[in-house]
C-alpha cells in the first residue's frame, strides 16, 4: 500500500512540473508586458479586452498583427475614413478596413487570391511588419521576410525579452514599444518622432506613457534656474536650465538668447522668444506655442519641432536645416521672410499656414525630403522641391 502511495505521489509530481513547464514564457514578464501595453494604449496604439486587460497569454491573429501594424504607421484614420475594399472572404466585418488599406497599399498579401488567413501570427510575421514601418524594405535585400531576426536584433525591436518560438501578444507589445523609441531606417527620427509629428499623439502623451511604461522615473521638481538677468520682463538666458526657469518665471514676459546653447530635452515655449546671430541646435521635442523669432541664426535641427495652436516661427536672413521632423498644426504658423531659408532633409508635415515671402524667403525641399501639405503654403519666394511632396493642400511654384 505505501509503495502504491508512493508511486501515486511521483506521478502527481510529474504531471505538476510538466503543467509549470507547460506556462508560457509571457508569465515571468508579466509586469513589463503590461506596464507597455497600457502604456501603448494610452498612445491609441493597443487595445485589449478591457481597460485592465489585454489578453497577452494568446498568440496574435494574422489580422490583428495587421492592424498593429497600421496603428504603428499612423495610419489607423486613414484606414477607418477611407473606401478601400479587398477579395478575401474570411475578413471579419471590424477588420475590413484594415485589410482593405493593407491590400491597396501594398502591405500585406492573403494567404490565396480569395482568403486572407485566419491563422496566428508568428514572430516573423510581426517582425517583418514593424521593420517595414521603420523604413526597411524586404523586397530591395534590407533583409528577409523569413528571417527578420538579425536585423530586428541590430535596431533594437527584438529585446531579450521577447519568444520568438511562444509568440504571443505579451511580445507583440514588448517588439512594439521597442520600436517607439528607434531610429528609422534613414536616420532622420525615431519612431515614435515621427508619429507624433503625423498628430497621432503628443510629446506630452509620449512622455506620460514612458512614465506608465517605467522608462522615466518620476522625480521631485527642481527650482527654475534664476541666474538669468531680468530687464524691464525680459530675460537673457545662458543656458537651458535658465531658459526653462525663465519660462516658469511669472516676472519674466519675454525671453531672448544671451549666448548658443543646444536644446536637448522636451521643452514647451510658452512666452515670446527671440534668438539673434546665434548657433543653436534642437534634438527634442520642441513645442512652440508663443513666438520664436530667428535673426541671423543656424538652426539645426535633429528632433521634433511643433508650431501648435497660437505659435509662430519667423526665420529671417537665418538657416533653418530640418534632418527631423517639423510641424505646423492647425492654427500654427512659420514664416520665411528677408533671406529666411528652411532646407528640409526629414519632414515637414503642415496642417497650418506657411508663409515664403518674396522679399528673400525661400523653401527648399532635398532629395531626402518629404512635405506633407494639409494647409496653406502662400509662396511668392523661392521653392525648390527634389524629394517628395502630397497632401491636400496646393503645391507652390515660386520662383
Amino acid at each position: 500500500m505505501k509503495l502504491k502511495s508512493k508511486g501515486l505521489l511521483i506521478l502527481i509530481l510529474i504531471l505538476v512540473m510538466g503543467l509549470m513547464m507547460a506556462v508560457p514564457a509571457y508569465a515571468a514578464d508579466n509586469t513589463e508586458a503590461t506596464e507597455q501595453a497600457v502604456a501603448l494604449k494610452q498612445l491609441g496604439l493597443f487595445k485589449g479586452v478591457s481597460d485592465t486587460e489585454f489578453d497577452l497569454g494568446r498568440a496574435p491573429s494574422r489580422t490583428e498583427a495587421l492592424v498593429m501594424l497600421i496603428r504603428v504607421l499612423g495610419k489607423e484614420s486613414e484606414a477607418l475614413n477611407g473606401s478601400y475594399s479587398h477579395p478575401f472572404t474570411d475578413v471579419a466585418s471590424w477588420a475590413d478596413k484594415y485589410v482593405g488599406y493593407a491590400y491597396v497599399n501594398g502591405l500585406t498579401k492573403g494567404v490565396s487570391a480569395t482568403e486572407f488567413g485566419t491563422s496566428n501570427a508568428n514572430s516573423d510575421m510581426y517582425l517583418t511588419f514593424v521593420l517595414r514601418a521603420l523604413g526597411y524594405n524586404d523586397a530591395v535585400g534590407d533583409f528577409s521576410w523569413s528571417e527578420p531576426d538579425t536585423l530586428a536584433q541590430s535596431v533594437g525591436i527584438l529585446t531579450d525579452g521577447v519568444d520568438t518560438d511562444n509568440f504571443l501578444r505579451a511580445d507583440v507589445v514588448l517588439v512594439s514599444w521597442a520600436a517607439l523609441d528607434t531610429n528609422l531606417k534613414d536616420g532622420s527620427q525615431t519612431l515614435s518622432a515621427k508619429l507624433m509629428g503625423a498628430g497621432v499623439f503628443t510629446a506630452d502623451q509620449y512622455s506620460q506613457a514612458q512614465q506608465t511604461a517605467g522608462d522615466i522615473n518620476t522625480v521631485e521638481p527642481v527650482e527654475p534656474a534664476t541666474t538669468y538677468v531680468v530687464t524691464d520682463g525680459v530675460a537673457s538666458v545662458k543656458s537651458l536650465a535658465e531658459l526653462k526657469g525663465a519660462l516658469a518665471d511669472t516676472a519674466v514676459t519675454e525671453i531672448e538668447y544671451a549666448a548658443a546653447f543646444a536644446i536637448n530635452e522636451d521643452i514647451t515655449i510658452n512666452k515670446p522668444l527671440t534668438i539673434i546671430e546665434l548657433d543653436v541646435s534642437n534634438s527634442a521635442t520642441l513645442t512652440v506655442n508663443a513666438n520664436i523669432t530667428l535673426g541671423g541664426v543656424d538652426f539645426d535641427n535633429t528632433g521634433s519641432i511643433i508650431v501648435g495652436e497660437g505659435g509662430f516661427l519667423g526665420v529671417y536672413m537665418s538657416d533653418l536645416i530640418n534632418h527631423g521632423q517639423v510641424t505646423v498644426a492647425a492654427a500654427g504658423q512659420m514664416e520665411m521672410d528677408r533671406g529666411g531659408q528652411f532646407n528640409n532633409f526629414g519632414t515637414l508635415t503642415n496642417s497650418g499656414t506657411i508663409t515664403v515671402t518674396g522679399n528673400g524667403g525661400s523653401l527648399k525641399n532635398e532629395t531626402t525630403g518629404t512635405i506633407v501639405n494639409n494647409g496653406v503654403i502662400n509662396c511668392t519666394g523661392y521653392y525648390d522641391n527634389f524629394g517628395t511632396y502630397s497632401g491636400t493642400g496646393t503645391e507652390p511654384v515660386g520662383i
